[in-house]
């Protein structure tokens, strides 16, 4: 399995819990119709990061996703690309969402991005989210990344 995560914004479509072969799962599709798994438990019995921010989610938000994805040859359903969700982030989701409805209603459709002190905190934010990815990425506990955070936000909010 290739452990290259890969990021994207998409809005939930679906969200189906359901037992599967390594214990509680979830199906969730995207509005592009692509599935997507999370699951409640690592190999190591913890549950996962993205098992505890899926239970804030629902159908219809936009959310960004880090996932994995993996080429499966099943001998009764043949090739399929699985893809499996390690992390959630509602705020870059729904920022997306937000910020592309405020260009077209206040701009005409017109894109100019941030600017000034708006434009630096969302700048930071979005360092904080990126640092939190890489340390998903490699491997990072949950206990780690939450002591960490807590010295990024008061970093943040510092400014």
């Amino acid at each position: 399995m290739d452990n290259k995560l890969i990021n994207a914004v998409i809005q939930l479509a679906s969200k189906e819990e359901k037992a599967g072969k390594f214990g509680p799962m979830a199906k969730l599709k995207d509005e592009k119709g692509l599935t997507y798994t999370v699951y409640k438990t690592k190999k190591d019995g913890t549950t996962s990061v993205a098992w505890e921010q899926l239970q804030t989610l629902s159908v219809g938000q936009s959310v960004q996703i880090s996932f994995s994805e993996e080429i499966v040859d099943h001998p009764e359903h043949g090739t399929y690309t699985a893809r499996t969700i390690r992390s959630f982030n509602p705020d870059i989701g729904n920022g997306v969402a937000n910020s592309s409805a405020q260009a077209e209603s206040s701009n005409g459709g017109a894109n100019r991005g941030q600017s000034g002190a708006s434009g630096e905190a969302f700048g930071r934010r979005l360092a904080v989210h990126g640092f939190v990815n890489g340390m998903l990425a490699a491997g990072a506990t949950t206990e780690t990344i939450t002591k960490d955070l807590s010295a990024l936000l008061r970093l943040e909010d510092s400014n």
